[in-house]
């Protein structure tokens, strides 16, 4: 089992880590997936994130996530309410372009 940290307060496990210093080495690729969720949500939305990751082809929520916060915190992206998601079945937050 690879060893937990703490970076900046968020519990990631070593694994984890190597993938986001990956990414955040790479600016151009977290501009084409920030590129990719806004494109998506502006002719789909709002979505869920588990919604948004299976409508870009990506099998994981948490290889968007991220990169739906980050846009969220430039306010470029906003809450736009909660319903059962089509993806999951459970209540989750929709997100649409601000």
């Amino acid at each position: 089992m690879s060893e937990i940290i703490d970076i900046d307060g968020r519990l990631m496990r070593q694994t984890s880590l190597g993938a986001y210093e990956e990414l955040r080495a790479d600016p151009a690729k977290i501009r084409g997936i920030h590129e990719q969720i806004m494109a998506f949500l502006k002719q789909r939305g709002p979505l869920t994130d588990q919604e948004i990751a299976q409508g870009l082809g990506f099998h994981d929520p948490n290889k968007v996530r991220p990169r739906r916060n980050e846009l969220a915190k430039e306010r470029k992206v906003v809450e736009a309410g909660t319903r059962r998601c089509k993806v999951s079945g459970h209540t989750a937050t929709l997100w649409r372009v601000a």
